[in-house]
């Protein structure tokens, strides 16, 4: 995933939250998808989301956040990132 675009907002939030770029690419790769408002598209991390992108990364899985399961990345309608957000534990599958 070349052409990830990252608005000024999702830049400083990651930077904030300690996700890399590398993260946002695993998330909207193999992460789950749901509708969020205003068309846009929320990705985040399951544990059998996590086990297909070890799978499919091989070695390269080794530079997987640990704590990317806590992690959601909002994207827009054209696919710019929009914000990066920390989900509640009560939301994870």
């Amino acid at each position: 995933m070349n052409g990830l675009i990252l608005s000024k907002h999702a830049k400083t939030r990651s930077n904030q939250r300690g996700v890399r770029k590398h993260d946002l690419e695993v998330i909207i790769e193999f992460g789950k998808k749901e509708h969020s408002r205003a068309g846009s598209m929320s990705y985040f991390m399951t544990r059998k989301t996590c086990e297909v992108a070890r799978r499919a990364m091989g070695p390269a899985s080794t530079k997987l956040n640990d704590n990317i399961r806590s992690k959601a990345v909002i994207v827009s309608e054209d696919g710019t990132v929009i914000t990066v957000i920390i989900r509640t534990r009560r939301k994870y599958s």
